[in-house]
């Protein structure tokens, strides 16, 4: 498995650490990393086989939940943490396949209102069965107790970074 930037690193620090402390502490994050990179591949593969790629799928997950709602192009931008470009890319390569479709707001404004279509909400919903398949399959190996230390330790972690580390 290639590298990423951040395991290239934590293996890096690995190398220079001088003490037992370090050293743990660095190959632990550098399992870390190794192993949430190889997870992610392997969810991204099985939305790949829906073909939808994860800003897709979390498009979907949002027009399906909100299925009663009217959402906006820019409301969508928001919640999504997504440019009006990027989302705007998003939403014709889905409108293409017939998974969401784009008219204008009833209130005759300039925005756009966003919903999925009766194929889009197939699609996720087969998607979101093959990721909970795939998720049972890859946490299988864990004890119950495992998994939640697992879950404590990464919100911890995540507690730790400052603001201007912390993933949208």
């Amino acid at each position: 498995m290639s590298a990423t930037p951040s395991t290239f690193l934590a293996h890096e620090a690995l190398l220079l650490a001088s003490r037992p402390a370090e050293e743990r502490r660095c190959h632990a994050l550098h399992e870390l990393l190794e192993t949430g990179h190889a997870l992610s591949h392997a969810l991204r593969t099985e939305l790949a086989r829906a073909s939808l790629t994860e800003s897709g799928f979390r498009l979907l997950a949002c027009l399906f939940r909100n299925r009663s709602d009217t959402l906006t192009s820019s409301a969508l931008a928001d919640t999504l943490h997504l440019s009006t470009a990027a989302l705007n890319q998003l939403l014709s390569r889905l409108e293409l396949s017939g998974l969401v479709s784009r008219a204008p707001a009833p209130a005759g404004r300039r925005a756009l209102v966003v919903s999925i279509t009766a194929k889009g909400a197939a699609t996720f919903q087969t998607a979101a069965r093959r990721l909970l398949a795939a998720t049972g399959k890859l946490m299988e190996p864990l004890a119950s107790s495992e998994l939640e230390s697992l879950d404590h330790a990464c919100i911890r972690l995540r507690e730790n970074l400052t603001p201007s580390v912390t993933p949208h």
